[in-house]
């Protein structure tokens, strides 16, 4: 996945700034309500994919004194950074602009440009959307695609996928708010049309900042590794049982797990060594995300709980 967040992410400022020129000069030339939120639209989302950027290049520096687990965590504090902006930026002034519109409403211009550019914007913002979703399924193929949003921890992919969803219901309803405002000769459609984008841009940064938050305060990996890290502890023969396991998720490609062993009472603390070795390595060579592994034992030839 972290190999593919550099093409996703290009492949989605290009659209981004693409469609923003062609609908900026569109909503110069009709005066469209609905066109001017969706050109803001396309410049925060161009914006977010470089902080997106920056979050990626600033979370891959080596682990050091300071940050000893590293600083894969700063990815989600620059993605979340990206939902704010989408919230009140994108948001919040494309409703500010449509209430105006709808307040004091112009009539509507030539739709012609407004229908060409949304053509456009619908193409690029879909194939951005289509490599964005491809990305996401090579680590998560059978799960439905809201799952899959849910279970990525890798924002450069899932933001950007809930991103391009977004633009897409966007140009559909500068669309549709287009098409009413010619219809019935009235700017108002076109201005309730920016309202509706506006509320759709909240709607996505409020997801953004739920999964994103859920993932700075310590998310867990899924249920589906942690069952595999059990398992390569209960292969070991020293192990007589796994009480738990204890996941946190410190960056896309950085997970710490802690956990609870016990070993058969007539194990040596060199066989109990050996086995949490093992148990390491397999860990590491199955699940390659898995960055750190603490292991604490509750039961060793007798002897009280120990760490190791």
């Amino acid at each position: 996945m972290a190999k593919e967040a550099p093409k996703t992410v290009l492949v989605a400022v290009g659209a981004d700034l693409l469609v923003a020129v062609a609908k900026g000069i569109a909503a110069v030339l009709t005066g469209s309500a609905a066109m001017a939120a969706e050109c803001l639209h396309s410049l925060i989302d161009a914006a977010n994919q470089g902080l997106l950027v920056v979050g990626q290049r600033r979370s891959s520096r080596p682990a050091d004194d300071s940050h000893p687990f590293g600083y894969g965590a700063e990815i989600y504090f620059w993605a979340l950074v990206v939902a704010v902006v989408i919230f009140g930026a994108g948001g919040g002034l494309t409703i500010v602009e449509g209430v105006y519109r709808f307040v004091k409403p112009e009539p509507p211009g030539n739709p012609l440009w407004n229908y060409a550019v949304l053509a456009i914007a619908f193409v690029a913002d879909g194939s951005a959307l289509v490599v964005a979703i491809r990305a996401l399924r090579k680590s998560y193929p059978n799960r439905p695609l809201h799952r899959a949003i849910h279970a990525s921890k890798d924002p450069n992919v899932f933001v950007v996928v809930l991103e391009d969803s977004a633009a897409l219901v966007g140009v559909l309803i500068a669309f549709a708010g287009t098409f009413a405002a010619q219809l019935m000769h009235d700017g108002r459609p076109d201005a309730i049309a920016s309202m509706g984008i506006g509320v759709v841009l909240l709607s996505v940064a409020l997801i953004m900042m739920r999964e994103v938050g859920s993932l700075l305060t310590g998310e867990s990996i899924d249920p589906e590794i942690v069952a595999a890290i059990e398992t390569v502890a209960q292969e070991q023969l020293p192990v007589a049982e796994v009480r738990r396991v204890l996941t946190m998720t410190l960056g896309p490609q950085s997970v710490v797990v802690a956990m609870d062993l016990v070993f058969h009472q007539d194990i040596s603390v060199d066989d109990a060594a050996t086995a949490i070795d093992r148990i390491r390595s397999e860990v590491q060579k199955r699940q390659p995300i898995v960055t750190e592994i603490f292991v604490q034992i509750d039961a060793l030839a007798g002897k009280g709980r120990r760490a190791a």
